[in-house]
This record gives structure tokens, sequence and C-alpha cells, in this order.
């Protein structure tokens, strides 16, 4: 983790206020703004919307939007920075919407016993009848389409065919998930849910980037989401934690131990008969008698010599 952008400490913030410091700080971790759709984005928000803005929205869609949701418009920005190529303004949302399919009663393909299963056969099904009816079958079409999408609100872009939605009903109100808007039939295509709210889904994709979690793709980079099941799933990432610090204990008492033993100084010098060291040649010294009377050798300034 980088020093200068410390992601511990922020749960006191509120949802909206810890978001704009992530995003900041993601934008600061970026500077080459590589991280795909962040040069579009630039790590920035548009201006918030009022309150009374949204209720006139929903008054005139007939459509409740999730609480989260709503806080991001009015206390963080009216689009501008997030996943990909970030939120959509509510305007633009209003125009990349199926309203009447968002808003339609009825089961979510995620309240269905088997989403998957239920996706690659209606998705097939619409197939069959588009290349062998045509607009003949536009009504019936349509209706499979809603029974696909009920309960999507585009809220951004991942580009290409792909969105980004938000559930209006159903068990999974208030998640995030993505849809391929190619519909073509194929289980690797199911729309997926993330199980993450709004705040959730994007605090993950900027603490992400701030702790270098991403892949390059050459000219850009995106952030990884490899360690998440199958690609399908994505769950908030955990900060390692830090390593408990060992406390070392306290080394035990030194243990007493002998007594020194005291060394009587050496008896004073007795004068009595000395004896000559010769060695080969003659070459040796004095010693006094007290001393040499227990040693047989002793080395003189050249070499061995025995005590005679």
């Amino acid at each position: 983790m980088n020093d200068n952008f410390p992601l511990k400490g922020l749960e006191t913030l509120s949802r909206p206020e810890r978001l704009k410091v992530l995003t900041e700080q993601a934008g600061a971790a970026d500077p080459g703004r590589r991280i795909f759709g962040s040069k579009k984005t630039d790590y920035k928000y548009a201006p918030v919307l009022e309150i009374s803005a949204v209720h006139d929205f929903e008054v005139r869609t007939r459509i409740t939007l999730p609480e989260e949701y709503v806080r991001f418009l009015t206390e963080v920005g009216n689009g501008g920075a997030g996943v990909d190529y970030g939120m959509y303004s509510l305007e633009d949302a209003e125009r990349n919407n199926y309203i009447e399919d968002a808003r339609s009663e009825g089961l979510t393909l995620f309240d269905r016993e088997d989403p998957a299963k239920f996706y690659v056969e209606t998705a097939k099904e619409i197939e069959r009848l588009d290349s062998k009816f045509g607009k003949d079958a536009q009504e019936l079409i349509d209706r499979l389409n809603r029974d696909i999408i009920r309960g999507m609100f585009v809220i951004g872009t991942a580009g290409c065919t792909y969105d980004y939605f938000i559930m209006l009903s159903g068990r999974k109100k208030g998640m995030v998930g993505q849809i391929d808007w190619n519909l073509m039939g194929d289980h690797r295509d199911v729309p997926r849910v993330y199980d993450l709210g709004l705040f959730d889904f994007l605090e993950d994709h900027f603490r992400r980037i701030i702790l270098g979690r991403y892949i390059s793709r050459g000219s850009f980079d995106s952030v990884e989401y490899r360690s998440d099941t199958g690609f399908k799933s994505r769950t908030p990432f955990v900060l390692p934690e830090e390593p408990k610090k060992q406390v070392q204990p306290a080394p035990p008492p030194p243990q007493p131990g002998p007594a020194p033993s005291i060394t009587p100084p050496p008896p004073p010098p007795r004068h009595g008969p000395q004896r000559r060291a010769k060695g080969v040649g003659g070459d040796g010294y004095i010693i006094s008698y007290y001393f040499l009377k227990n040693v047989r050798f002793t080395v003189t300034k050249r070499r061995i010599v025995r005590f005679i």
C-alpha cells in the first residue's frame, strides 16, 4: 500500500464524503490517467442535483430511485467518475433506459429460480422469433425482452454494448450489476448482479486503483477483478490486516553467579641463590630460583632453552 494514500480511518466519514475522498486519492494514484475510462471522467464529478429535480424525475417517470442512488446524485455529483466510463447524469440515464421495462411489475431476472437458464432460453427464443418473423413478432419480442431487463435502471457504461445498472425492484433492489445488450443467449453473457450497493461498488473500484490492483492492457490499464469467482461477481476488496507486533517477553533477572575468587597477591620476592638459564651458545638471562622451581622450560628472545 502506498502510504501517501491511507485507506484506514475513513469509517467516520459519511458515505458520500468517503467516496469523494477515495475518488481524489485514486486520481492521485493514477496521474497518467491509464485506468480505462479515466481520461473521460478525470476522477471528477458533475455538480450535484437538487432533491427537487430528483423528485420531478420520479413523478414524471413513475420510478422510485434507490436511496443510495439519490444520495449519490444529490451529495456526490450528477454523474462523473465511476467504473470504466463512469456514471451517467440523471438526464443521460433517462435517455439510455427502457423506462417502461424498468418500472414494469413482475418477477425480475434475479427473482427466477434459475436466472441463467431463464436468460439463455428467453434470449434464444428472441433470436429465433426475430430471424423467422422479424417485425411481425415485435410485440412478443418486446415482452420477452422485458422479462429479462425488468427492474434494471442503467446508471453508467463500460462501452460498446455493456452497461451498468442498479436494481429498482425485486430481492436485489439497490444492488449494482452489468448487462450486455446483445442478449446472445449464452451462459457467458448472463446479466449479473454484484450484490454490492452503489457506494460499495464505487468505493471498491477506487480502492483497487489506490492499491495498484490493475492489469496492463498495453495503452491502458484495467482494474483487476480476477480474484472474484468466475469474473461474475465483485466483492469488496478487503485490506490486508497489519501483522500484529510480537511482544518480546522481558528477559529474566540475572541469576547470581558464584562468588568471584580472590587471587592472593604474589608473595614478595625471595632473595636466594639464582640459576642461569643456558642454551646453546649460552644466550640466556638470570631468573630468581623461586619462579623457576616448578618450570622446566621458558623462552628467550630467540629460542627455547632448558634450565640447568
